[in-house]
């Protein structure tokens, strides 16, 4: 999706440095949605976001390889300008015994996640959270989820390592320090985000091989902020990705707990087809069911999408988006509803 647009050999003016790859790559999109309920909810409205990204690597002689990664952000998913800001920004230090990152990015679990087939636009993917509100107007925040993929959402100062492969088998972790609050938006929540003092750390694993033709992939992780009792919040994920010719399939399964009195459990189930080189299709359904003060909430999640590459760097997605909400402690705010989203992505 982000191809580069410029990589060029540049010497860099400090003692001891040898010359430093430089890269530069990004993207910009221009989208359209249309959403409404059996509530209150029919909107139509535009969207933009865009990225530049920089990307500086020296190897020294010894071999190790040393890397400083910074992006820009100019839009944010929204019908207005967030304002152009530098975001992402860590420093990689790599070497046959791995990579540590250093800085401020995802945690080990965007790394370790199961993302599932699909295009753009799909809610069920881990491109965007789910617009559902109650009939109060406010986001459904219970621990339901749109999306099963357990990717991190948002960046945060953290030391993270990532093993070389051995085998097909990899291994990570996240450390950070904070004191943040934690935040959801559309039933997606921010898992590396606390609201004490203590450690977050976030442990992942994954495998992959070659079945009978078949590429098989195997991750799992484990997030917890470090706090206990209604401070606690811990994810658990764990999925599979297969893939045979064009077709790929995806499953994955998210527990989350939030305090003493929220429990989530969220599984996902994807299928992808390769029509051409061009033209892909798929289809993701989410069950999610929260269990909020013994109140069990639920939400269904279909998306189904279309990608077709135009020319080389420049593609469009469509996405039908459907969902249906179950509050069982007020069933006025019992919801169903449909979106479509549709955008033009061109990759530099």
């Amino acid at each position: 999706m982000r191809k580069v647009l410029l990589a060029t050999t540049a010497l860099v003016a400090m003692t001891g440095a040898a010359s430093a790859e430089v890269a530069l790559s990004g993207y910009y999109e221009f989208g359209y949605a249309s959403m409404e309920d059996d509530l209150t909810t029919d909107r139509d409205t535009m969207f933009t976001e865009g990225e530049i990204h920089f990307n500086f690597t020296n190897t020294a002689d010894n071999g190790m390889t040393l890397g400083f990664h910074t992006q820009m952000v100019t839009h944010s998913h929204d019908d207005r300008s967030t304002g152009d800001k530098m975001d992402s920004s860590y420093l990689s230090i790599a070497s046959d015994m791995g990579t540590f990152r250093l800085g401020e990015y995802d945690s080990i679990e965007s790394t370790f996640a199961t993302y599932h087939p699909g295009g753009r636009n799909m809610i069920t993917g881990d491109d965007w959270t789910l617009g559902v509100v109650n009939s109060a107007g406010a986001a459904i925040t219970s621990g339901l989820r749109s999306s099963a993929t357990g990717g991190a959402y948002g960046d945060v100062a953290n030391v993270t390592y990532l093993s070389p492969s051995m085998g097909g088998l990899t291994f990570g972790m996240t450390y950070e320090l904070g004191d943040n609050t934690a935040t959801a938006s559309g039933g997606e929540y921010q898992s590396n985000n606390d609201s004490g003092d203590n450690a977050d750390t976030a442990i992942g694993v994954g495998y992959s091989t070659e079945v009978a033709g078949a590429s098989v992939s195997v991750q799992a992780q484990v997030a917890d902020n470090g706090e206990s009792s209604s401070s606690k919040v811990k994810t658990t994920t764990v999925g599979t990705n297969i893939s045979f010719g064009d077709i790929s399939l995806a499953v994955s399964k998210v527990d989350y707990e939030s305090g003493t009195t929220t429990e989530s459990d969220t599984m996902g189930y994807g299928i992808g087809y390769q029509v051409s080189d061009d033209l892909s299709i798929a289809v993701n359904l989410v069950d999610s069911e929260a269990t909020v003060s013994g109140s069990t909430d639920d939400l269904d999640t279909t998306s189904y999408s279309v990608s077709y590459n135009i020319v080389p760097g420049l593609n469009f997605a469509l996405a039908l988006n459907s969902s249906d909400f179950v509050d069982s402690s007020n069933t006025s705010n019992n919801m169903k509803s449909d979106e479509m989203r549709a955008s033009i992505q061109a990759s530099f």
